[in-house]
């Protein structure tokens, strides 16, 4: 919003006390506020963002002090603060939106809680922030605890799917170290088999040397001879 939206829109909230108005003034009103209040969550912002560059040349000490101390928040609401700014210098579209009123810090929030759901994966982060636009759209047409579901699943869904492909590289490894050895002991005249499967192949090896022994254990049963080594005979899994 422009200075004189800002203004014009003050001058509304401030021209009338909500005192005996009907229910349909005071939800115009509330809607109001929170345009104003989006509006001072993103000068904040820019507050913040400017301590951040007075700290970073030793002209100012951490922002989230200055936030507390001077800004009348917590200590947690400093930190939130802070951290609100680095999501809305990340997410730049986010922060006009704050600045128009179209959305509210809660949702810059709601981002900031996802993005920390990534800690273990920050190659996810820029493909979170890659999601601006669309999450922008959602944002101006949701609630805020709606709106951080949708985060919570969006940065869900990245790692499953990262997760899945680091699976897929280390069995593409365990495949490449794979092999089958084969030798007859000359001595003894043994038959002797060796093998390193990834774990997808040697469960197939597996079942079938199973299904095979079965088959052996079956058929010296069905003769009615002693046991042979047959019926003792299994693999270790």
């Amino acid at each position: 919003m422009s200075p004189q939206d800002v203004e014009a829109l003050l001058a509304t909230v401030l021209a009338e006390t909500p005192d005996e108005m009907d229910r349909e003034w005071c939800n115009r009103r509330l809607r109001d506020l929170s345009r104003l209040r989006s509006v001072l969550d993103a000068l904040e912002i820019r507050t913040t963002r400017r301590l951040k560059a007075l700290a970073a040349d030793g002209s100012s000490g951490p922002p989230a002090a200055a936030l507390g101390e001077h800004g009348g928040h917590s200590d947690r609401g400093a930190g939130d603060a802070a951290d609100r700014e680095e999501i809305a210098d990340a997410l730049p579209e986010f922060e006009d939106a704050l600045s128009d009123g179209e959305v509210t810090a809660g949702h810059l929030d709601a981002l900031g809680a996802a993005v920390k759901m990534l800690s273990a994966h920050p190659e996810l982060v820029d493909e979170f922030m890659s999601h601006e636009a669309e999450l922008l759209q959602q944002a101006a047409q949701e609630k805020v605890e709606t709106f951080r579901a949708r985060c919570r699943k969006l940065a869900k869904t990245l790692i499953a799917r990262a997760d899945l492909a680091s699976g897929d590289k280390e069995l593409e490894r365990q495949r490449k170290r794979s092999y089958v050895k084969t030798w007859t002991d000359k001595t003894t005249g043994m038959f002797h088999l060796h093998a390193e499967l990834d774990p997808e192949r040697g469960a197939i090896l597996d079942r079938h040397l199973q299904l095979e022994l079965a088959r052996l254990r079956a058929d010296d049963q069905d003769t009615g001879d002693e046991p042979t080594s047959y019926m003792q005979l299994k693999v270790n899994a």
